[in-house]
């Protein structure tokens, strides 16, 4: 898949094995990728507006 701007992909999701199930809350390796993920979702959807935008 190609990105706009040459953004970089978007973070990959943690495998099961790598959370230790000691209750880490937010440092734990699914919650860090949400934190990722979302910030990555926010920035996308910023430039694709600002993109389009230009576009007209």
């Amino acid at each position: 898949m190609t990105h706009p701007n040459d953004i970089p992909p978007p973070p990959e999701p943690p495998e099961d094995y790598e959370c230790c199930d000691n209750g880490c809350d937010d440092l734990c390796v699914f919650e860090i990728y949400k934190m990722q993920k979302a910030d990555y979702d926010t920035k996308y959807a910023h430039l694709i507006n600002d993109s389009s935008a230009s576009d007209e």
